[in-house]
This record gives structure tokens, sequence and C-alpha cells, in this order.
């Protein structure tokens, strides 16, 4: 075989190549205008939380879902910013989405957002079922055994709430946390 026929093969098979990865690799790029319009929305919602215009910060995340339904951040923060408005049951269809979407333990603020939202519309018991799980996934936190102390303290178990109370006490001590501790026994 010929050097100029060599050549011809590698180039051909080299364009033959080129044209099977674009090809299997298209659908995927195709996602990432989607993606990226996704990241645009939601930072444009966070603008507009920080400067507390939550029913703009609303629309944006709404536009970020759009793109982006299976992401778990636009439902998050949506219904942060439905919390902020006090709309506690949009708040809810929300949070609950991201948690579905979202439920390990890097994901925990999701759990504890969705559960201030169940303490404000007296669905206590709901809150102290995800507490108890935020507490097996982070059991070194303070806040976690003092949010779900204020669940109990709603249903009127104070054995309980006193127990969630002195322990999120204790730690918080071990952490030095004079702010946290404070806060806890003005709870109390």
């Amino acid at each position: 075989m010929s050097i100029q026929l060599r050549t011809a093969c590698r180039r051909t098979l080299f364009i033959a190549i080129t044209l099977l990865v674009t090809m299997i690799l298209t659908p995927a790029c195709k996602a990432d205008p989607d993606e990226k319009a996704c990241e645009t929305y939601n930072a444009r919602g966070n603008e507009f939380c920080a400067e507390k215009r939550y029913e703009r910060a609303i629309e944006e995340y709404s536009k970020a879902i759009k793109y982006a339904s299976t992401h778990y951040l636009g439902y998050y923060n949506r219904g942060a910013a439905y919390f902020k408005l006090r709309k506690y049951a949009q708040a809810a269809e929300d949070l609950t989405e991201a948690r579905a979407m979202r439920m390990n333990p890097s994901c925990v603020h999701v759990v504890c957002n969705l559960d201030n939202v169940f303490i404000r519309l007296n669905e206590d018991e709901e809150a102290i079922v995800d507490y108890t799980q935020v507490i097996t996934m982070r059991p070194s936190e303070p806040s976690n055994y003092r949010c779900r102390g204020r669940a109990y303290e709603a249903l009127g178990e104070y054995l309980k709430a006193l127990e969630d109370f002195d322990r999120a006490i204790d730690l918080a001590q071990s952490r030095d946390n004079n702010t946290l501790r404070a806060k806890l026994f003005c709870d109390r």
C-alpha cells in the first residue's frame, strides 16, 4: 500500500470517527444551553432575593425550573422565596419537590427549610419525623435538636422538647458557640 493511500485511509478514518463522536455527543451538548439558562435564572433570582424582591425572585426561579425541571435548586430557591412571603403552602410544595429530588446528607438545608414551613403550617408531627431523619445524618448539629425541640413543644410534648433543648445546649457548649447557647436558653 502506498504512502498516499495510507494517508487517505487515515484521513477518512479520522473524519468518520469525528462525525461519529459529534453525532453521539450532540444530544448531550444540547442540554448545556438549558443548564446555562437554569443557572442564569437562578442567579437572577438570588439577586432579587438579596434585594428582598421575592415576587421577582419567584418569577426567575420559575424560569429556571422551566429549563431544568429535574434540578432541585430551582425548587429549593423558589420555596425559600415563598417562605419569605409567608406563602407556606407554595413553599411546602416546592421544598417537598426539592427534597424528593435531593435527599442526602449534603442537602440537610432542604429538609430544615421544609420543616420550618411545616411548623408554620402547624404540621409539627411531620417536622419531627424529618428532623429525626436530619439528626441521624448530622447528629452533632445543635440547631437540628433545637428545631425538633420547638416542634415537640408545639405538640405539648415538653419532656421530649426539653431533652432536645438540653442536647442542643450540650452540643453548642462543646463547640463553644455562645450565640447559639444564648438563643437556646431564650427558647426554653
